[in-house]
């Protein structure tokens, strides 16, 4: 089965952010054993942005779907708009979600390359990351549509419509010892991504203490 679960419209603008706050969000069931569903840091997984509030569709059985709706987002001014958000992949999850923009002008739909989470090896909360280049200068609403495979819950949080930037760091992983005892030497690894439309060169990754002192502070190398 297979239903449409709309948003309320949004305000057209250029860079979009959803973190899914509980207060002011609705989400209405339109088909029975298939929605999306409000979730709070009451349910597992926490939120990822850490606002106690993400989106989730929940399902019942394989081959159930049901699309997400936004409202009109006005790509105008940007050269190089992406689609950006976060999903929970659980161990041996199969699901999919699939992306569709569509063109408000023309009312054309098209949906982008399909996301299989069972390509992410990492359990927890994942970024995608989506282009929609190919819709710079016109006004589109998008649509996320669940499918399921394996798992009854697909998560998603933290969604953000954004022009490209140039350069654009960010940690997707750090590795480090819980413990270390006064003068222990230990390891801390970082994996860093670049998310922008350039090459990133000439930059350092620092550590930084609680207190705001920096501890340690290295040249960055590409791979």
């Amino acid at each position: 089965s297979k239903g449409v679960c709309p948003l309320p419209s949004q305000k057209k603008i250029l860079v979009v952010t959803q973190h899914f706050w509980p207060e002011n969000f609705r989400i209405n069931d339109i088909v029975e054993g298939v929605t999306w569903r409000m979730l709070d840091d009451y349910s597992e997984p926490h939120a990822q942005d850490g606002d106690n509030g993400y989106v989730c569709m929940v399902g019942s059985q394989p081959g159930q779907s049901c699309e997400l709706q936004f409202g009109k987002i006005d790509l105008t001014g940007a050269k190089a708009p992406v689609l950006s958000f976060f999903t929970y992949v659980y161990s041996e999850d199969e699901n999919d979600i699939e992306v569709s923009v569509i063109d408000v002008a023309t009312g054309e739909r098209t949906q982008l390359p399909v996301v299989n989470l069972i390509k992410y090896t990492r359990v927890g909360w994942n970024r995608v990351v989506l282009s929609l280049g190919d819709w710079a200068g016109k006004v589109v609403r998008i649509g996320i549509n669940g499918v399921i495979h394996t798992h009854g819950y697909i998560p998603i949080d933290n969604l953000l419509v954004q022009d490209t930037p140039e350069v654009d760091l960010t940690i997707d992983e750090v590795e480090y010892q819980r413990q270390a005892e006064v003068g222990e030497l230990f390891v801390v690894k970082a994996s860093i991504f670049n998310m922008g439309s350039d090459t990133a060169t000439d930059y350092s990754v620092a550590l930084v203490t609680e207190d705001g002192r920096e501890a340690f502070r290295t040249k960055a190398q590409a791979i």
